[in-house]
């Protein structure tokens, strides 16, 4: 979202922009103990704004709704869904900024990845959204929210073969403001 956000015209800052997980969390409707899809996130920012990382520190359970002081806004977002081709996703990435992306995360392999994925999942649906941020010759490099011990300093190394692999091919999704 914070890419979004700078590439947007709605940005007047010159520095980085860390929006804040917390407040979203926090306000958003229902129960978020399951997780949730990337889009509710980005509709709870056209709803009710997003602020500074350091409004609301993370603590990764819901809380208190509290105001907040917002400083950006979605307008929406857009998605790209059943994937055709590995060019499709350049495309977007590079029109667009770094993408939200699905993977089937409940496989052990994927949980404790130390290194590329070249293989299929026990299924083919996603569970766990990451954000497509680039690619090589190779792979398509994904930032996981993990931390830095997880895949290669918190990247994913997807395979770039046109075989859709554990639910990945299934949308991207790019916020607007």
């Amino acid at each position: 979202m914070e890419s979004a956000y700078m590439l947007s015209k709605q940005n007047n800052r010159t520095n980085q922009t860390i929006l804040n997980e917390q407040a979203l969390l926090n306000c958003a409707t229902g129960d978020c103990k399951e997780g949730g899809y990337e889009w509710d996130v980005f509709l709870e920012a056209f709803y009710t704004g997003v602020t500074d990382s350091w409004e609301t520190p993370y603590v990764d359970q819901q809380n208190e709704c509290k105001a907040f002081p917002v400083v950006a806004r979605t307008t929406g977002y857009c998605q790209t869904v059943d994937i055709p081709d590995d060019e499709t996703i350049l495309q977007v990435v590079q029109q667009k900024g770094p993408a939200s992306v699905g993977f089937y995360a409940h496989d052990i392999d994927f949980q404790f990845l130390r290194g590329e994925w070249k293989r299929d999942c026990l299924e083919n649906r996603a569970t766990h959204a990451l954000v497509m941020t680039g690619w090589d010759e190779e792979f398509f490099i994904i930032k996981n929210s993990w931390g830095t011990e997880w895949g290669v300093h918190g990247y994913l190394y997807f395979i770039k073969d046109g075989k859709e692999r554990c639910g990945f091919r299934g949308s991207l999704s790019v916020p607007t403001f």
